[in-house]
């Protein structure tokens, strides 16, 4: 489980990228250093690596199963802008990746019902209560597209 901890005003930078041919949805931001905390979400699919205050670094999605209908209901959500400090209690054993027009969503939970979406730039992180679910990337690039100057 990874639990939101709270909202917060923060700034960062997102890149958010599918590598198709490792079959990989990455999302990265600013706050991802040698000191962030990794944590296994589902066992050998998902990673994701925490800063100290609790920020996500990247979230890395390996060869996760693709779905076409969402893992979770969404149904009378309350919208609220910031980035959210998390924190993992516990693992997930779950993770899947749902394609969108414009991006994709990484599924963190199954037959949850999303009440929370908090949105930052082009990312949304959906909570039902306090548990992330998954989380929505807009704007994504392809690995083939990223450039190094």
């Amino acid at each position: 489980m990874i639990k939101l901890e709270e909202v917060c005003k923060v700034e960062t930078r997102i890149l958010a990228v599918i590598d198709d041919e490792a079959r990989a949805y990455t999302i990265n931001t600013d706050f991802l250093s040698d000191s962030c905390k990794p944590y296994e979400v589902a066992r050998n699919h998902t990673m994701i690596w925490l800063d100290e205050h609790g920020f996500l670094g990247e979230i890395e999605c390996l060869r996760p199963t693709i779905v076409e209908k969402p893992a979770c209901h969404i149904q009378g959500v309350s919208h609220r802008e910031g980035f959210p400090r998390l924190a993992v209690p516990s693992p997930n054993n779950i993770s899947m990746v749902q394609l969108i027009d414009d991006g994709y969503i990484i599924w963190l939970a199954d037959g949850k019902t999303v009440d929370t979406e908090i949105q930052y730039k082009t990312l949304q992180f959906l909570f039902a209560g306090d548990e992330l679910t998954g989380i929505v990337a807009h704007g994504v690039i392809t690995e083939q597209d990223i450039t190094f100057h």
